[in-house]
């Protein structure tokens, strides 16, 4: 864990967008600082909107300010859940427990293997393929992914989801 995060940090390691996290840290009494201060984030707007007609606008070439890399919290200010789903992040990244994981490849690597298992002969039910089985069956279909990294993946997602762990 680092001694300090910075709001893009928190929102890649928690899977929110800037502005949720930035309102769950405002809302949990957490100090946010940029450049020293006390960050101002009141200039903050979520891009896009709907109007009463029920039509949707979306803002483009707006940039926040103060930046999202620039705002600060401190890791021991942090609520013990949110803690826990940035080491639960850390670990079960496709990395080691150093750095943040790459959402967008951890996706991928999730719907592959939840491709993989849904088109498995016979079906998840039947017959659980075993990790091994679905990396060389994503070896077929021209994925490279580690057996490793399919076991990784599949225990977070049975203790997210015990339902399939018995399936």
């Amino acid at each position: 864990m680092k001694p300090f995060y910075s709001i893009k940090e928190l929102s890649r390691l928690l899977g929110e967008d800037y502005f949720s996290v930035a309102d769950g840290l405002s809302a949990s009494g957490i100090k946010m600082i940029s450049n020293g201060e006390a960050a101002d984030l009141s200039k903050w707007r979520r891009p896009g909107g709907t109007h009463a007609d029920g039509s949707v606008f979306v803002v483009t070439g707006t940039y926040l300010i103060p930046n999202p890399e620039h705002v600060i919290v401190a890791t021991e200010a942090l609520p013990d859940a949110w803690l826990k789903c940035i080491q639960k992040s850390m670990a079960i990244g496709g990395i080691d427990s150093s750095g943040p994981r790459d959402e967008r490849k951890y996706q991928s690597a999730v719907n592959t293997i939840a491709a993989l298992a849904s088109a498995w002969p016979g079906g998840w039910k039947s017959k659980k393929p075993s990790a091994k089985d679905l990396e060389k069956a994503a070896r077929i279909v021209g994925v490279s992914i580690s057996d490793d990294t399919i076991r990784k993946i599949i225990s977070e997602v049975e203790k997210e989801a015990p339902m399939l762990s018995s399936a």
